[in-house]
């Protein structure tokens, strides 16, 4: 997508732009004769982990409050809030906020 700018040559959108590619980023081949294999270099390697990790703590976050979707009268928020006393504070902290949440939804 080309937009035109305040300039007189439109200015790429793109997340991709050829024209200035420097090809600092390569990937290697390992070729097998059945199955060729790409190499990522270890930095995109490391972006795809944590790109994974932060899914998996989204999504567990996600299955959490639906969990706690279901404590939704003071009493039972109540109730859990005393369990949680028995268990360290930083353990316990992101329940503690979403308790919040349905506390304030509740009233």
């Amino acid at each position: 997508m080309r937009l035109r700018h305040c300039f007189d040559a439109p200015m790429s959108l793109d997340a991709w732009n050829t024209e200035r590619d420097t090809g600092v980023v390569k990937t290697s081949t390992r070729e097998n004769r059945e199955n060729p294999v790409v190499v990522l270099p270890t930095a995109w390697a490391a972006v795809r982990d944590e790109l994974r990790s932060r899914r998996r703590v989204r999504t567990a976050r996600r299955k959490l409050r639906r969990d706690l979707a279901s404590y939704t009268t003071t009493s039972d928020i109540d109730d859990l809030d005393a369990t949680l006393d028995r268990f360290d504070d930083d353990d316990v902290a992101e329940i503690r906020s979403i308790l919040r949440q349905n506390r304030i939804t509740a009233a």
